[in-house]
């Protein structure tokens, strides 16, 4: 399947999330500024304040260019609110036009210096470096939308992950309750003498392994626990002499299939 190469116009897919947002409220500032990167290929929005600002942030940008004439203590405090409000992979650039006294970042300009992926612009800029700190910034968020993408495609696949494991789960109790139900039944319908030492070892194990795989089950159904790391492991003491005799009698079958014959020694008192 041919696919187009991304460039900063349909960046993510998106017409809207490679568009440069402008506030320059001054005169022909915005125009200008949307005609320059117009010419150089980028798109741009004009926007009359950080309120309209805000909700196109929410739309979808590459990048916000803006003269700090536009802000005010208000203003800033909702763009940063519009910052805070992006999605956890987001860091959306700002380019900001500082005061004319300014050669850093004034105190109403704090609020977005220190959180935020903030660059001052030189008063004044030429038109050629305007234009490559844009597209720097544009390649810098493209490169954010890639990351989105990997994200949304690694949270699907946990998604069918968990689908998969619930599904699972279910067709595995189908059979455990067929073999609880006849070890149920064998109880009932056994020889009026009790089995014999060998077959109760032998249902002694089947009962064992069908309690643990449907306590695993029981686990596996619980998707949401094992998706959030939940799982609580229950610690109590083990007699480690029981444990190998189970474990010997679990390999007993295709120990004696292959002529092995396999013997536990153990002493008497619990070894915990």
């Amino acid at each position: 399947m041919h696919r187009e190469p991304r460039t900063l116009t349909n960046l993510g897919g998106d017409p809207c999330a490679a568009r440069v947002l402008v506030l320059a409220p001054t005169g022909r500032d915005a125009a200008l500024a949307r005609s320059v990167l117009e010419e150089a290929g980028v798109a741009a929005r004009v926007c009359a304040d950080v309120r309209t600002l805000r909700r196109e942030m929410e739309r979808g940008a590459g990048a916000v260019l803006l003269a700090q004439e536009g802000l005010d203590a208000s203003s800033v405090e909702e763009l940063a609110c519009g910052l805070a409000a992006q999605p956890a992979w987001s860091d959306l650039p700002l380019l900001i036009f500082p005061a004319d006294d300014a050669h850093g970042a004034t105190p109403l300009l704090e609020p977005l210096a220190g959180a935020h992926n903030l660059t001052l612009l030189p008063r004044p800029v030429s038109v050629p470096i305007l234009v490559t700190m844009v597209k720097a910034a544009l390649r810098a968020r493209r490169r954010q939308y890639d990351l989105r993408d990997v994200l949304a495609r690694l949270e699907d696949d946990v998604q069918q992950r968990d689908r998969f494991l619930a599904m699972l789960g279910h067709e595995l109790r189908n059979p455990l309750g067929a073999i609880r139900n006849a070890l149920y039944l064998l109880d009932l319908s056994g020889p009026a003498g009790g089995p014999t030492a060998v077959e109760q070892r032998n249902l002694d194990v089947i009962r064992r392994q069908a309690a643990l795989l449907s306590r695993l089950v029981d686990d596996l159904l619980e998707v949401s626990r094992v998706t959030a790391g939940k799982i609580v492991l229950q610690r109590e003491p083990v007699d480690l002499k029981d444990l190998a005799l189970r474990c010997l009698q679990a390999a007993d079958g295709a120990a004696r299939a292959a002529g092995v014959t396999v013997q536990l020694e153990a002493g008497s008192d619990p070894m915990i």
